[in-house]
């Protein structure tokens, strides 16, 4: 088992790969003005009291909300352009939430605080903050070729990255629910369902070039903030057919060799293939978007079966910055527990609208229905959500080829 990288450590790593890279070219200090963003949201919203082991759950499977606010996320990102054709990103941030594949012992045991607080009945803020380091890297441009070599940690470029919804679909991301909790506590270790959106350490080239703009890369596959575990590499290619510039079809894979600890990280572990693959389409007429994709998942000596889900989603500017999104999607996993697979959908509506320069609300309706074996419930979500940012990434200069 690998040692994760303490986030100092892997801050202090990244600045100085950047600070040599610097020197080797010797560019000069000032070659163009950082840049910083950054964001708070502020959350107000119902969400479910406990989980379905604690008897929360009705005769009808209606799960009980309770009214709750938070800071759900703190971010600040840096940026530092050393020429024309090379920048750098780093980002790190405080989130609440844990919207991806738990990767290390520190992720593992933050979900475990935050499963013991919400089955205690934690009411009002919820004190359990994770810091993490999201992105660390280098990029090198080619105007020529409208491509990229990306280096460093950052977000898998697998199917849609960019959901409107305030919680990624079900189908993409691991979502804490009182079905999950549940299956926690009746199984050996924590259950997350869905891992298709995740962070990881690798190096990435990319073209849009032509109509058939594709992205191929290698990653460790341990996840984010952390070394390779087991000396194997995961490896990634993705393919779009772009039939306009706002229109597209393709396909996303990764397979590779990965630690994998199911009962958690006190235990060994164990090595298993993986495999992710995912169809995505996005099309727009007007101001009309309509996009989606389907995903699988499998571990393959550790899932009997592969786990599937599929995400839907339409949105329409309505001038002014206001856009109106509605989406639905669905994740089933035949392994949840021996004999008992476990299925959620999701449908949600929602509005996002400017107040200020920086400043948005969103206002978010969703509703989920949960089914493992004989235990079945569902519940409704509304959220209000504001969004402040200060800063920002500058707008790249068009390719005028």
């Amino acid at each position: 088992m690998s040692t994760p990288i303490h986030p100092l450590r892997q801050a202090s790593l990244a600045l100085s790969a950047l600070a040599a890279l610097w020197g080797a070219l010797a560019l000069p200090v000032q070659a163009a003005e950082p840049w910083y963003a950054l964001k708070v949201s502020a959350e107000l919203g119902n969400q479910p009291r406990a989980d379905l082991a604690g008897g929360i759950a009705t005769a009808l499977g209606l799960a009980q909300t309770q009214l709750s606010g938070s800071l759900p996320v703190v971010e600040l990102r840096l940026g530092q352009s050393f020429t024309s054709t090379i920048d750098a990103e780093f980002s790190a941030a405080l989130r609440q939430r844990i919207d991806q594949p738990l990767a290390n012992p520190d992720l593992y045991q933050a979900y475990q605080d935050r499963l013991k607080w919400s089955q205690g009945g934690g009411v009002g803020l919820n004190p359990l903050y994770t810091a993490q380091i999201e992105d660390a890297f280098v990029a090198i441009h080619d105007p020529e070729r409208n491509g990229e070599l990306k280096v460093g940690q950052f977000l898998v470029p697998f199917g849609i990255t960019d959901y409107l919804s305030i919680s990624p679909p079900v189908a993409v991301s691991p979502v804490d629910t009182p079905m999950a909790q549940a299956l926690s506590t009746l199984g050996t270790g924590v259950y997350q369902g869905s891992g298709i959106r995740w962070r990881d350490v690798g190096a990435v080239l990319s073209s849009n070039a032509g109509g058939f703009p594709y992205t191929v890369g290698l990653f460790n596959g341990a996840g984010p903030n952390r070394l390779d575990d087991n000396g194997e590499k995961d490896y990634f290619a993705r393919l779009d057919w772009a039939a306009t510039p706002t229109d597209r079809i393709g396909v996303s894979g990764m397979w590779g060799q990965d630690q994998v600890f199911p009962r958690g990280f006190s235990d060994p572990g164990v090595t298993v293939g993986r495999r992710r693959y995912g169809v995505h389409w996005q099309f727009q007429a007007a101001e009309a978007t309509v996009r989606g994709e389907w995903t699988r998942d499998q571990r393959l000596s550790l899932d009997p079966e592969p786990r599937d889900g599929y995400a839907l989603e339409a949105s329409q500017a309505m001038g002014g910055g206001n856009v109106f999104y509605v989406g639905y999607s669905q994740f089933f996993d035949p392994n949840a527990l021996p004999g008992r697979g476990y299925l959620v959908r999701e449908s949600v509506v929602g509005d996002i609208h400017p107040l200020l320069p920086g400043v948005s609300l969103r206002l978010e309706a969703l509703y989920r229905w949960e089914t493992s074996g004989s235990l079945s419930e569902h519940y409704g979500r509304y959220l209000a959500s504001v969004e402040a940012q200060l800063g920002g990434k500058p707008a790249p200069e068009k390719n005028s080829r």
